[in-house]
């Protein structure tokens, strides 16, 4: 179970069992920074698609790398917001993203 609380300009996701703070607080947005990151999306959008398919597909796989990397610590934050999920249930997840996360 996912619990996010926002505090104050701050969103933290909390252990759903013991409210203890998982991970790190960050930011929450206002209007203005939603539009802010809009804007700087779309001015980006013509870049990435003139960037061709290789580099994109580069860079997808490179996000894949780093959930590799980083998996056992992504599915510790995973399962302390969820409480109780273990590792061997969240193997589909980290799977979708590539065969050998699982």
């Amino acid at each position: 179970m996912l619990r996010t609380r926002l505090l104050r300009s701050a969103i933290r996701s909390v252990n759903a069992y013991s409210g203890a703070p998982v991970g790190v607080a960050l930011e929450a947005d206002s209007a203005a920074t939603v539009a802010k990151k809009f804007a700087a999306a779309c001015a980006a959008q013509p870049a990435w698609a003139a960037a061709g398919f290789e580099h994109r597909k580069a860079c997808i796989a490179k996000f894949q790398s780093l959930l590799a990397a980083n998996k056992d610590e992504l599915a510790n934050l995973l399962s302390a917001e969820m409480v109780g999920v273990s590792f061997t249930l969240l193997q589909p997840v980290f799977s979708l993203f590539h065969p050998t996360l699982g």
